[in-house]
């Protein structure tokens, strides 16, 4: 089971938390981790978690954090008039869409 009890998917973790990416942590190592969105043929859309001390491992992402992530990301972007692309994205139970910014 998962050792990350925070996920970073901006900024980077610090201790138990998450801190912007410019500022310095001032603790040691702890639960937070660094977290990228991955997509697999067999695994479909799952976390790419790294702790603080190097391990690496996949875990599947729940129904809805996708799209709750990509909720969060949008609603803190300024896109002003960037060109949408929709792209399918295949996920366990059903497929949904992307809204992809480029």
């Amino acid at each position: 089971m998962s050792t990350c009890c925070r996920r970073c998917t901006t900024g980077k973790p610090c201790g138990d938390s998450c801190i912007a990416a410019n500022r310095n942590c001032n603790v040691g190592p702890g639960c937070a981790c660094f977290a990228q969105i991955g997509l697999d043929e067999k695994l479909g859309l799952h976390w790419l978690l790294t702790t603080q001390t190097g391990e690496q491992y996949r875990e599947p992402m729940r129904v809805g954090e996708f799209e709750a992530l990509m909720f969060q990301y949008a609603s803190e972007t300024d896109v002003g008039d960037c060109p949408e692309e929709e792209i399918a994205v295949e996920a366990d139970p059903s497929p949904f869409t992307a809204m992809i910014m480029r």
